[in-house]
């Protein structure tokens, strides 16, 4: 099973700042209301509620993919910087 964790949240082009807009053509002018300035948030603002909705459509299987992805992503890191985990909270 291939997983691409948060693929879609944003069509291509969520970035316009990247383009000139005046090297496009009028009929590819994109509705400013398909790219929103923020996601969604909760009522302080501190929590991203796509992230939340997204994960919520996953199966149990594909958060721990995701999960297990996340982890390798930071022992590949401390690796890098010359840190090895042991495992074990008193090392």
């Amino acid at each position: 099973m291939q997983h691409t964790g948060c693929d879609g949240l944003y069509p291509s082009g969520y970035d316009v700042s990247m383009a000139d807009d005046r090297d496009r053509h009028p009929a590819d002018a994109l509705d400013p209301a398909d790219f929103p300035l923020y996601p969604p948030t909760d009522a302080t603002g501190d929590v991203d509620l796509s992230l939340i909705e997204h994960n919520l459509t996953l199966t149990p299987r594909e958060r721990l993919y995701q999960l297990e992805d996340f982890a390798e992503f930071v022992l590949t890191v401390w690796r890098a910087q010359g840190i090895e985990w042991s495992g074990s909270e008193n090392s």
